[in-house]
C-alpha cells in the first residue's frame, strides 16, 4: 500500500510523518513527493548515505517541494511544510 493509499483509504488530513527507512528515503521523494507536499506538515527523516545521494540530495528535493528544514541532529532532519496542499486536492506548486 502506498502513502497516498493509506492517507486516501482512512480518509487522512494533514498528517506527521516519521519515515526511517534506512535508504529507501530518496525512493520516498522520488515517488511520493506529490502525496508529502499535498498532506504532510511535519516530516522527521533520518537520511543514509546511498552512492551518490546523500542528505544534501534529499534536503534539495524537499525545499522544491516546499519543505522548510527547522531542524538536525546528526543524520535527522526535520522539516515543516507551511504552504501545504489541501489534502486529495491539488497544489499550486510543482512536485
Amino acid at each position: 500500500m502506498s502513502l497516498v493509499d493509506l492517507c486516501e483509504t482512512y480518509a487522512l488530513g494533514r498528517i506527521a510523518l516519521v519515515a526511517d527507512v534506512e535508504g529507501a528515503e530518496y525512493d520516498l521523494l522520488d515517488h511520493e513527493g506529490a502525496v508529502l507536499r499535498d498532506y504532510v506538515d511535519l516530516l522527521v527523516v533520518e537520511f543514509h548515505a546511498m552512492g551518490e545521494r546523500t542528505a544534501a540530495t534529499g534536503v534539495a528535493r524537499l525545499a522544491v517541494l516546499g519543505f522548510e528544514l527547522v531542524d538536525r541532529d546528526s543524520d535527522v532532519y526535520v522539516f515543516e511544510n507551511p504552504l501545504g496542499g489541501t489534502p486529495g486536492g491539488t497544489s499550486s506548486r510543482q512536485g
